[in-house]
């Protein structure tokens, strides 16, 4: 590989050596069976290992070659998720304005996140295509609120979303400059994108900061994700967030795979992402003639390719996961009549066997109505409620109150309901509907505020 792996090649020479170890984690590698296979792996913070939170050894050496490779100011690694990198870019930015400016379609986090710092959340308006699917954000809706909304912090916008859609990130970016104030792109599903010509445009240099889930789409462990800072100002702002909440036991299987899929990608992304693509036009012939649609990604600058949306007409997305289960294939997301899967440039072959179900099922019950998300609002949205302001309630109940929490359905985690917010008669039958998927419960219950 033409780039470094300073963090694999720390943490594979450790394991060669069979060290007696008296550090955390706990099963001290001594455990090798089942789960724990890759248990001598598994380090922690050692005289030779550096510190996520205050790096100045073998991470800091990643960190700044992928953000010479990304062609960001600064690169930083975390092991919760890009819900913790969501945290630190909105944390960072709090000190610049009162308010925050978000799409209607984005993550839980970037609401939590709001209220954590403080910040009014507004959203900006986003266009449907009649079928209640919400298209990616446009510069003019942006501009239009910014109009209106004084003393803006930042803009958040998510791109792509979970259909593989891109947003103006560009032209947006200009908008927000304008308006002097700074952009986050969420871009937790594109961290692949620099990575093959045939994939959109990264967000990373059209945006202020870039969080990238590189566990989504790279070969990296579960909580891997990136935040890709746009200057050297922006970047000290989010490393001391980062510092702040970060948990203090990064796992370093996860920092490892980070460095590792950064350099193989970098090497043979072009090659395998080509023929991925060259694969997907076979599987695309191969259900011509069945129930499912394909619905076209293909278009380089707007959408990704390598995540395959099959709309299934009359039936529910959910129907059709229900059978390819029964076949053990299992789709990302099931979300209205559409069923989402994200492929992998490592793995093409699995197209085939995809493809031969797909032509051996055969719904015969039609769904009754397709559900979507009722639109939630900010405009009544409080802050934060917690302690003796709330009191937990079934959610069969909550209807009229007010929520102290976001409440959704996961995947994709967009939030119907934002905390301060009424929980309507609309926002409630969705709830019931999708019971098994929803976010923002405890035990069946949610957290409303103390009615006077």
């Amino acid at each position: 590989m033409k780039l470094k792996t300073p963090i694999l090649d720390c943490v594979l020479n450790y394991h060669a050596k069979t060290p007696t170890r008296f550090h955390t984690p706990g099963h001290q590698g001594v455990f090798k069976g089942g789960i724990f296979k890759g248990s001598g792996y598994d380090i922690t913070e050692l005289s030779f290992s550096d510190n996520l939170l205050y790096t100045s050894g073998i991470i800091k050496e990643s960190e700044e070659q992928a953000a010479e490779f990304y062609g960001s100011c600064g690169t930083l690694y975390f092991t919760n998720g890009a819900t913790s990198a969501v945290f630190a870019a909105v944390s960072a930015v709090a000190g610049y304005g009162k308010n925050i400016v978000i799409g209607r379609n984005c993550h839980k986090s970037v609401l939590a996140a709001a209220s954590s710092n403080g910040l009014k959340p507004f959203f900006f308006d986003m266009e449907d295509d009649g079928e209640g699917y919400l298209y990616p954000a446009k510069a003019a809706a942006v501009e239009k609120a910014l109009k209106k909304i004084p003393d803006v912090a930042a803009v958040v916008i998510t791109s792509p979303d979970y259909f593989g859609r891109c947003a103006e990130t560009g032209d947006i970016y200009k908008v927000v400059k304008e308006y002097g104030t700074r952009l986050i792109t969420d871009q937790a599903h594109g961290a692949h994108f620099v990575y093959s010509g045939l994939l959109p445009l990264s967000a990373v240099g059209r945006s202020d900061y870039v969080i990238d889930s590189c566990h989504k789409t790279m070969p990296v462990y579960s909580g891997g994700a990136i935040l890709h800072c746009s200057s050297d100002k922006f970047r000290l702002e989010a490393e001391l967030k980062r510092a702040a909440f970060h948990t203090t036991s990064p796992q370093y299987l996860t920092l490892a795979s980070i460095d590792y899929a950064i350099a193989r990608m970098a090497d043979d992304g072009g090659s395998v992402y080509a023929g991925l693509y060259s694969k997907l036009h076979d599987f695309v012939r191969a259900i011509e003639n069945t129930d499912f649609c394909y619905v076209n990604n293909e278009n380089h600058n707007t959408s990704d390719f390598s995540r395959l949306v099959l709309n299934c007409g009359e039936y529910s997305g959910e129907q059709l996961s229900q059978e390819l289960e029964k076949r053990n294939i299992y789709a990302e997301m099931s979300y209205g009549n559409r069923a989402v899967f994200i492929l992998s440039p490592y793995n093409p072959n699995a197209l085939d066997k995809l493809a031969a179900a797909i032509k051996d099922i055969k719904l015969t019950e039609k769904a009754k109505e397709i559900h979507f998300p009722p639109a939630c609002d900010t405009t009544e949205s409080t802050l934060f409620l917690s302690g003796r302001q709330i009191e937990f309630i079934d959610i069969e109940e909550a209807e009229g109150r007010i929520s102290a929490v976001e409440i959704g359905i996961y995947p994709p985690g967009t939030p119907a309901v934002v905390r301060g917010s009424a929980v309507t008669r609309e926002a409630l039958d969705y709830f019931l509907k999708n019971k098994g998927k929803l976010f923002g419960l405890i035990e069946g219950k949610v957290a409303v505020r103390v009615e006077n």
